[in-house]
């Protein structure tokens, strides 16, 4: 794969870096177990950070508690991918969905080597410019977006 700057597609980065792979299973394992397919997937030291209207450090037993609360509360998860940077990293345009409401948000995900989430930090779905940011420092590589987002 071979990086560009956001706001440039290449056919090649379509096809999937690991983080994308990791997230899709990721996704798969909660869908089907609820927290228990989410603790397989977080790292001992996981840590999600938010960088919304407060800053707050979830850690991962923290995390693991959000998700039973927010399956007893009927609220399903999805995702689709926006933006990699090298092979470990992917920003996703999240959506949190119940019966009554829809929250959206950006996280990006930093997986290592063997599909464990290490990293998880939100942005408010308008902050997309500080999120390719954040997904560029993380990775040490340039962002490359895979998906329109913007209306020009």
């Amino acid at each position: 794969m071979t990086p560009q700057s956001p706001g440039h597609e290449d056919p090649e980065d379509q096809r999937g870096t690991s983080a994308q792979l990791w997230a899709d299973r990721a996704h798969a394992l909660i869908e089907a177990k609820g927290p228990d397919g989410l603790a397989e997937v977080l790292r001992d030291d996981f840590v999600q950070e938010s960088r919304r209207v407060t800053s707050l450090e979830v850690r991962r037993d923290g995390m693991l508690g959000a998700a039973r609360t927010m399956r007893d509360m009927g609220l399903h998860v999805s995702g689709v991918a926006v933006a990699v940077a090298g092979d470990l990293c992917v920003l996703t345009r999240r959506s949190y969905t119940n019966s009554s409401s829809v929250v959206e948000l950006l996280a990006v995900s930093v997986w290592d080597e063997d599909g464990r989430l290490v990293r998880l930090i939100q942005f408010d779905v308008d902050a997309l410019d500080a999120a390719l940011a954040e997904l560029a420092e993380v990775a040490g590589e340039p962002a490359v977006l895979l998906t329109p987002t913007r209306e020009d």
